[in-house]
């Protein structure tokens, strides 16, 4: 049961056709597990460049954040066009790609719900609760909802993003920058950043889903509105 499960709900991802994500190719099964097959991207990871400016006392530049939320955003856009949420956005989980130096979103946590849900299939009443409890994410970086509940939106993937943005622009964890008292974040006065990204960025980090962006082209269109203005 588990298996036709995978199967099944595993073959929304072969309907993902966009060049900034690598492609699902094949599911294979080998020694009773199931696998997913996807295209390899050369670059190192958000993570790895932060890590390496990190040692030389600096982060990512305002311009290099808009950059990257213009090519991140309409990927989000589209995933969120099929119904799909990615649900773990954060800079481990974006490949700066070696051949053209875009950034491409890998590792969808899409993956890791359903292997959570092919357990509770399998599961007794006892061990279900324990599974529905089982969130997706990565601790601060994703949304309270998230975390909570285990329920994610499109505007918790906006959320993820904009967490990723803060912690490229200051160098600093998420722990370090959003007081849990406050339910806020706290950031700008440690990073270079224009006052209108600056707005875009607090609006997507928003606590209650309701006040984010409804949609990722909102954020989109909200960026370039004001880099025009």
């Amino acid at each position: 049961k588990g298996r036709e499960l995978f199967m099944r709900e595993a073959s929304v991802l072969y309907q993902i056709n966009h060049p900034l994500i690598p492609r699902f190719q094949a599911t294979f099964e080998s020694e009773g597990r199931v696998f997913l097959v996807q295209d390899f991207v050369e670059g190192p990871t958000y993570r790895q460049l932060l890590s390496q400016r990190s040692q030389q006392g600096e982060a990512f530049t305002d311009s290099e954040i808009r950059h990257l939320l213009q090519q991140i955003l309409p990927v989000l856009g589209y995933l969120h066009g099929l119904g799909i949420v990615h649900r773990d956005i954060a800079p481990d989980n974006i490949i700066l790609r070696e051949r053209d130096r875009l950034p491409v979103l890998i590792d969808f946590g899409v993956v890791k719900e359903l292997a959570s849900r092919i357990y509770d299939a399998g599961a007794t009443d006892a061990d279900a609760t324990v599974v529905q409890a089982t969130t997706v994410g990565k601790s601060g970086f994703s949304p309270s909802e998230q975390i909570q509940s285990g329920r994610a939106y499109p505007s918790s993937d906006l959320y993820a993003l904009a967490a990723t943005a803060v912690v490229l622009l200051t160098g600093r964890e998420p722990q370090a920058l959003f007081d849990d008292r406050e339910l806020r974040w706290n950031w700008r006065s440690h990073a270079e950043v224009s006052p209108g990204l600056a707005t875009v960025l607090d609006t997507m980090l928003s606590h209650q889903p309701g006040q984010r962006y409804a949609a990722a082209n909102e954020a989109l269109q909200r960026q370039r509105e004001i880099a025009q203005s």
